[in-house]
């Protein structure tokens, strides 16, 4: 009867093919919720630029100031077109993880120019 009902509580909880690893896997990352979560701030700030430090470089200002030099260097030189369109969807890139969630130092949604273009 022992071994009986085991089995039958296993069959109740119907268990699926890898489903041990996936469990295994979700385990570990909320045993490493904490890590992610600053490893995610910390990847967020690079991008957008801090809450504390506004004067901070972020990936997505250093882009917005390369495609407008780039804009302004093609109305001189037709070939640096192409380089501002090349930033500029780097910036739409950049600008996704993080878009919308906080005002920018400058006062925008998701912290670019290119946020603005995209809507």
């Amino acid at each position: 009867m022992c071994c009986g009902s085991g089995f039958d509580e296993i069959a109740v909880v119907d268990p699926q093919p890898g489903e041990d690893e996936a469990l295994t896997a979700e385990a570990r990352r909320l045993t490493d919720a904490d890590e992610l979560k600053a490893l995610a701030v910390q990847a967020q700030e690079a991008l957008s630029g801090g809450e504390e430090d506004f004067d901070a470089p972020s990936v997505l200002g250093l882009l917005g100031v390369a495609r407008r030099n780039l804009e302004a260097l093609a109305e001189r030189d037709p070939t640096a077109a192409e380089l501002a369109r090349q930033v500029d969807e780097g910036e739409l890139c950049a600008d996704g993880p993080g878009a919308g969630r906080r005002q920018s130092r400058h006062g925008s949604r998701g912290g670019s120019a290119a946020a603005g273009r995209r809507r």
